[in-house]
């Protein structure tokens, strides 16, 4: 749960998800796949600019959306980690 807001009497609460993922070993296919991601998002890296990302199968305007650099940043990290083999968690 995030509390936010500058009146503390009054916070707008955010519900955040319980599902906790358990950390698993990626497939050597992943592993292939996380390396070509990661080269591809790092190569297309601004500091603080968004990247402008759009899902191929949804021509729709919610099928392009901006990704927030400092959500590219740990995204680029996470494939990092897993183009080495390495399990990777998040814990908020």
């Amino acid at each position: 749960m995030i509390w936010l807001g500058s009146d503390e009497r009054q916070p707008e609460v955010i519900e955040m998800s319980q599902t906790i993922l358990e950390p698993s070993l990626p497939s050597e296919a992943e592993a292939t796949t996380a390396k070509e991601a990661s080269r591809v998002l790092a190569a297309r890296m601004r500091e603080d600019e968004p990247l402008e990302l759009r899902i191929s199968d949804d021509p729709s305007p919610e099928g392009t959306f901006n990704l927030p650099a400092s959500a590219l940043r740990l995204l680029v990290r996470i494939l990092e980690e897993m183009a080495r083999g390495n399990a990777v968690t998040l814990i908020p």
